[in-house]
């Protein structure tokens, strides 16, 4: 009983793992129904060792035989189909074209007749055992056949192998179809009398089930990632992808479906995505990570959605699914955190209010520009103080006021132009630096053109009519200073003339 029925149980319980692992892929569906098959064989021997010898040829010719003709078929399937062949066959010949033997089926059951077993059988000691005639001799042969068409099939497939994961499944299971095929060869066609149980050949069934076990344990072969971590990737908020080696995205979670309104199973190529000026080194980092089988970490690109911009950050690693290369992409939208840190650095260098340069930037640009230019280059700056601008806030309230500085800011802006920087330092004074002043002239010119475009476009907001009334004081490098501070505490002292002189002009002391 147990040379039987325990083979039975243990192929069984790896058919139902094998078909578990993944229900909708045909490799496992095929898988799982030849282990059934070897199943099968052997509790028909089980149920023929059972009864009356009579019956032994009713099994075999109906049983037996006729699941015997389908494995190969199965076999044939399984192993094109992971070796991805089938994608060089017509579509109207897969996969029905290994199904041909099963015409033998249709032909036992409709003529009665087994013509692939021995349908002799005599009682030796504990086992019926089949008569080794020339029908016995023919079905071990085409058996033979069969598997020394699947090491064919396996060896061309490893030639063409792109990853080590995949050679190195191919390796075992070529490995086991040898085996198989020897064991075939020795216990099919060499009669052991009454020393072993009928057709010991089928116990190679066990042999390609033990290597198909161990591929998968030690090779992930035949598993399914997304059943072990299904919940993971569905619930995770951040952006999955499985990519393939041209790009195409194969599997993607509820996440990255919404935001790129694609579907799983579809020819959407990932690099569709990207913007033109992320594109080119988007393609040679993920072709060189796939290629050299390596993770990337924290790439920034920019993804055109259509309807709108995102800012990701990607990470990714390579991965081996049925053993071929696919590459994993973990997408995390960014575009928040880019405008706030971009939001960030424009407050760390500019005024909020008038959005003009701050002091802090002004007395940066002021020291890089002295440590650049030679002791000859002359640069201006311009220091304006708005005359009266307590009045302004007190008379027609704070709103109004914050109104009028952001006035005057556009205003200045418009004056400096690309030429220069305007900047405000606090409260009512605001700076401009000149880049080129070439005469004293040219620089009284230039602080009269600050002062004029502020007297001649006051503030008005309905029937409100305010003049923006300043003071305004200059100093050139190097005349009146050779670092920041001399330069605006020079010109601090000419605003300050005009000032004490009753406001509202400008000036420039001569050099």
């Amino acid at each position: 009983m147990f040379a039987y029925l325990l083979p039975a149980f243990i192929l069984f319980y790896l058919a139902i793992d094998v078909f578990l692992r993944n229900r909708q892929k045909t490799e496992h569906r095929l898988s799982a129904l030849i282990i059934l098959s070897y199943v099968l064989l052997f509790i028909e021997e089980y149920i023929r060792h059972m009864v009356p010898i009579e019956y032994s040829s009713i099994l075999v010719t109906y049983w037996f035989g006729n699941v015997g003709v389908l494995i190969p078929s199965l076999g044939l399937h399984f192993l094109v189909k992971v070796t991805k062949l089938n994608q060089k066959l017509p579509a109207r010949l897969y996969p029905w074209i290994f199904y041909l033997p099963a015409i033998l089926v249709f032909l036992t059951i409709f003529s009665g007749e087994n013509i692939v077993n021995s349908q002799e059988f005599v009682q030796k000691g504990l086992w019926k055992v089949p008569v080794f005639n020339t029908s016995y001799y023919s079905s071990v042969f085409v058996g033979c056949l069969f598997i020394f068409m699947y090491v064919i099939i396996l060896w061309k497939a490893k030639r063409y192998a792109i990853s080590n994961a995949q050679i190195s499944v191919l390796r075992l299971l070529i490995r086991a179809v040898v085996l198989v095929w020897g064991w075939t060869v020795v216990f099919g066609f060499i009669n052991f009398d009454s020393s072993l149980p009928p057709h010991p050949y089928i116990y190679g069934g066990i042999i390609w089930g033990i290597f198909l076990r161990r591929s998968m344990i030690k090779y992930d072969f035949l598993s399914s990632p997304y059943q072990r971590f299904e919940k993971l990737f569905n619930i995770n908020p951040l952006m999955i992808l499985l990519l393939d080696e041209q790009g195409r995205i194969k599997e993607a979670n509820p996440s990255a479906k919404s935001l790129l309104k694609v579907s799983n199973n579809t020819n959407f190529v990932f690099h569709e995505f990207i913007q033109k000026e992320n594109l080119k080194e988007w393609k040679a980092v993920f072709y060189t990570s796939l290629r050299l089988e390596r993770s990337m970490e924290k790439m920034e690109l920019q993804l055109d959605l259509h309807t709108e911009n995102k800012v990701v950050e990607v990470n990714g690693d390579y991965v081996v699914i049925d053993q071929i290369p696919h590459y994993m992409l973990i997408i995390r939208d960014i575009t928040l955190d880019k405008l706030n840190d971009e939001k960030i650095r424009f407050l760390a260098y500019h005024d909020p209010l008038t959005q003009l340069s701050n002091r802090r930037y002004f007395k940066e640009k002021i020291e890089q520009v002295l440590g650049e230019t030679a002791e000859k280059s002359q640069f201006g700056i311009v220091l304006i103080d708005l005359d009266h601008f307590k009045y302004v806030n007190d008379q027609y309230g704070h709103q109004i006021g914050d109104e009028f500085l952001q006035h005057t800011a556009k205003l200045l802006k418009e004056i400096v132009s690309s030429q220069g920087v305007a900047a405000r330092l606090g409260g009512d004074e605001f700076i401009i630096y000149i880049p080129s002043i070439k005469s004293y002239e040219e620089a009284n010119s230039y602080a009269r053109l600050v002062w004029d475009g502020l007297e001649s476009h006051p503030f008005q907001k309905g029937s409100l009519y305010v003049p923006v009334r300043a003071s305004v004081g200059m100093s050139v490098s190097p005349y009146h200073g050779r670092d920041y501070d001399a330069l605006l505490n020079h010109a601090d002292k000419a605003m300050y003339e005009v000032k004490n002189s009753g406001r509202n002009s400008y000036y420039i002391q001569n050099y």
